[in-house]
């Protein structure tokens, strides 16, 4: 895996952590545990402020840290309304165009009618 740069931050303010260096990779996955609420497992990346934040700490275009962390296996991410969601590894929902138990019980109750 490649090295992503580390950011450091100093200062006491809420929207910092004191004099901390810490990798873009380990700053995501621990925004997906503290950021996600149940019942979701991830969050949206956009909605959470999580682009925003990486644009601060890193100085670096979330989309692609986000695209880079998931090929490395680090998160998954599905497409969202205005954004996107990312989770951890094993969490995001299976993707597919639906329900295949209900799309065939569908397919089942409308050859019955005819």
């Amino acid at each position: 895996m490649a090295k992503v740069p580390y950011a450091t931050v100093e200062g006491s303010s809420s929207e910092t952590m004191a004099s901390e260096a810490m990798p873009v990779e380990e700053f995501v996955v621990r925004a997906i545990k503290s950021l996600r609420r149940e019942p979701w497992k991830g969050i949206h990346t956009v909605f959470s402020g999580l682009n925003e934040a990486i644009r601060k700490l890193y100085d670096l275009d979330p989309v692609q840290v986000t695209k880079k962390l998931e090929a490395d296996g680090v998160i998954e991410i599905r497409g969202a309304k205005r954004g996107a969601t990312v989770y951890l590894p094993g969490e995001a929902p299976a993707v597919g165009r639906g329900n295949d138990q209900r799309t065939a019980a569908v397919i089942a109750q409308v050859l019955k009618v005819a």
